[in-house]
């Protein structure tokens, strides 16, 4: 394994060579000919890894998460095939970088429809609704309010009197 190693450090060291130094040998992370045939694996992954971290739910509030928006297009109750989750997270990617109206007219682009007035109203006023949505969630007593219901919540769990160690 050791002359197949992608770390150039390590090959080195495996075939007797003497190591070069880090700043010319680390252009990317991965040798050139090892990063071909982690792309395949990697485009797959990612999709994978943003999904897992958006789970966390640290991205910005739960209405206007990504994670809210790719699960609002397949729910995690029904079984969907791999493209179609690729598919549902490039169509929430874009709702969610450039809103509903722009989404929904370069998707009538793309399918060679021609937009219609009501599509894109009804588009542009859920666009305006997510935004005052979005910034009455960021002011300060909103916030503080969302936190002394959060502890409020959590200290009641805790001295939930559901169960007790040795009682029925």
């Amino acid at each position: 394994m050791g002359a197949r190693r992608w770390c150039f450090y390590q090959k080195a060291l495996a075939t007797g060579q003497e190591p070069g130094p880090h700043r010319t040998n680390v252009g990317t992370l991965l040798a050139p000919d090892v990063a071909e045939h982690v792309k395949i694996q990697d485009t797959r992954s990612f999709i994978v890894d943003l999904l897992k971290r958006c789970t966390l739910g640290k991205t910005q509030n739960a209405n206007e998460s990504l994670h809210f928006v790719v699960w609002s297009k397949f729910p995690k109750s029904t079984f969907i095939d791999f493209e179609r989750v690729v598919s549902a997270t490039c169509s929430a990617v874009s709702q969610f970088n450039a809103g509903i109206k722009v989404k929904m007219t370069n998707l009538c682009e793309v399918m060679q429809v021609p937009s219609r007035a009501h599509l894109l109203a009804s588009a542009e006023k859920a666009d305006r609704r997510r935004l005052q949505q979005a910034k009455r969630q960021t002011v300060a007593a909103s916030k503080e309010d969302r936190q002394s219901r959060f502890v409020a919540r959590t200290r009641a769990a805790a001295t939930s009197t559901d169960y007790a160690a040795g009682e029925l």
